[in-house]
């Protein structure tokens, strides 16, 4: 009776072997880093493509809530 296990085996030596796998861990990870890496481009890229597409009034209007980072002195006393 023949072993099955053995049938699909590739001979790599042990060494070889921690080294491929080590490589293609390193691979994965890099793959990871860099599609996080373009994911955040893509998403800062398309809030400048947001930004062009808004009319020029909304830059350049005033603040619609000009006093709401102003904390009136009686209340300044609880928020320190």
């Amino acid at each position: 009776m023949s072993d099955d296990s053995k049938k699909y085996d590739l001979q790599i030596p042990e060494f070889n072997r921690r080294q491929l796998e080590v490589a293609w861990l390193m691979g994965k990870g890099a793959a990871m880093g860099a599609a996080i890496f373009v994911g955040v481009g893509v998403f800062i890229w398309l809030l400048i493509l947001l930004g062009s597409v808004l009319p020029p009034d909304s830059k350049e209007a005033a603040d619609p809530t000009p006093w709401s980072y102003v904390i009136p002195a009686e209340d300044a006393a609880t928020h320190a």
